[in-house]
């Protein structure tokens, strides 16, 4: 059985979140806070989730980040949580998605392979379920499924 629910957070911090997603209306708390009361009415076997999070180099992808990313999601994990489960995992998978620059939106860069590797390490220290998603489709600007128009922007990456 795959995830229940899958979530875009981008950042545990509501400031950051807010910054990174201008259009939430909802803090990060509410929303997390909905979802755990939305996921104890299902059966156990039901309570999954996959938080998406995409890593930016130099915004979201600190070790401060991880351990406020960790925190965050403990609510979650504990309302995911099945005695029954083989596995012994939480029900909660964290997909880092590393950025994908494309030629319009934000100047945002990609983390090195060391700081993707490094972040991954640091939440699997403190026992969150955590994978990386390999990138495809940046070749076409269409990776992380963002479509976008070719002209130029200068890059700080």
């Amino acid at each position: 059985i795959g995830p229940a629910f899958a979530w875009s957070l981008h950042a545990a911090d509501e400031a950051l979140r807010k910054m990174l997603v201008p259009t939430a209306t909802h803090s990060p708390v509410e929303l997390r806070d909905g979802l755990c009361a939305a996921l104890l009415s299902r059966t156990p076997r039901r309570r999954r989730v996959m938080i998406e999070y995409v890593l930016l180099a130099g915004i979201n992808d600190s070790s401060s980040d991880a351990d406020k990313l960790a925190a965050f999601i403990r609510p979650i994990e504990e309302a995911c949580f099945d005695s029954r489960r083989v596995s012994r995992r939480t029900g909660v998978l964290i997909n880092l998605i590393p950025f994908n620059p494309h030629l319009r939106g934000p100047a945002f860069c990609r983390p090195s392979h060391e700081a993707i590797q490094l972040f991954q390490a640091h939440l699997r220290q403190q026992g969150v379920w955590v994978s990386v998603r390999p990138t495809r489709g940046g070749e076409t600007d269409a990776a992380c499924g963002q479509l976008a128009t070719k002209w130029r922007r200068k890059s700080k990456c």
